[in-house]
């Protein structure tokens, strides 16, 4: 009996949990949501790809070069707008169901109460609460880099080789919506050190691969553009941008003001 007191306790704990979640990131929501040029072309790209019945084989373009991101932000918006109306809705619902991942993160690492503690954290947390109502390819990054550190502490506990799979999911649909997601590529590299597994990082990288696909099958039927625009930006397209950058701009301006700002 004592055993099924603490259970309901726990369980009383993570629904209160989701209550205060829920509460921030929906409250005043018509107010909240954001609706820049970037927002209003991905939510008529999405619409037009419902009233036509096809789906893009691109994603939204790059601000800092000439080449587009894949495909799978846009397959993801379209299909909130059939599943929930609104693609808005969708993200907020993303950055809700992010909290419980949390406490599933949290409780596989250090127990309940450091779950507890995780979900509370995410759930009041401002740059989720803030973004949570926007529609930004950047913003729902947020929600897969949850999966992939969630599927790796459960690759490393349990060794299922279904975690791996997502995780090179995770990775790959991260990079998909923007590169700024290249450091999660380290996930996918370290979790198969740690195991010492040429399965885990075979599932991975199947995974990885597979939420490539559309780009993969994108480039084949047009000669390799997408690839090209990407090297092209790598090599050369990055310059376009004259930044001036010394350590004593790093040191006492950069981080000052980063940090100033969180």
């Amino acid at each position: 009996m004592p055993y099924v007191q603490v259970k309901l306790h726990k369980m009383k704990a993570v629904l209160l949990i989701l209550v205060i979640a829920a509460f921030f990131r929906f409250a005043n929501f018509q107010d909240r949501v954001t609706l820049h040029q970037d927002q209003a072309r991905d939510a008529i790209i999405a619409q037009y790809s419902i009233d036509h019945k096809t789906l893009p084989l691109l994603g939204p373009p790059s601000s800092a070069g000439l080449f587009s991101f894949g495909p799978i932000y846009y397959w993801i918006i379209i299909l909130f707008n059939i599943v929930v109306v609104t693609p808005w809705i969708g993200f907020t619902l993303l950055s809700f169901f992010s909290v419980y991942i949390f406490y599933l993160l949290g409780k596989n690492l250090y127990g309940t109460r450091f779950g507890l503690l995780l979900a509370l954290i995410s759930a009041v947390c401002a740059s989720e609460v803030i973004n949570a109502p926007d529609m930004l390819n950047p913003v729902m990054i947020s929600f897969f880099t949850t999966l992939a550190l969630f599927s790796s502490v459960m690759l490393l506990k349990k060794q299922k080789l279904l975690y791996g799979l997502l995780l090179g999911l995770s990775v790959g649909i991260s990079l998909n919506l923007h590169l700024q997601a290249i450091g999660l590529l380290s996930l996918l590299i370290i979790t198969p050190v740690i195991l010492r597994s040429v399965k885990v990082l075979g599932y991975g990288v199947a995974g990885f691969i597979i939420s490539f696909l559309p780009l993969i099958y994108f480039d084949i039927i047009n000669k390799g553009i997408w690839v090209k625009s990407v090297l092209n930006y790598i090599t050369i397209g990055q310059n376009k941008f004259n930044v001036f950058y010394t350590w004593d701009k790093e040191i006492f301006s950069f981080w000052p003001k980063l940090w100033g700002e969180v």
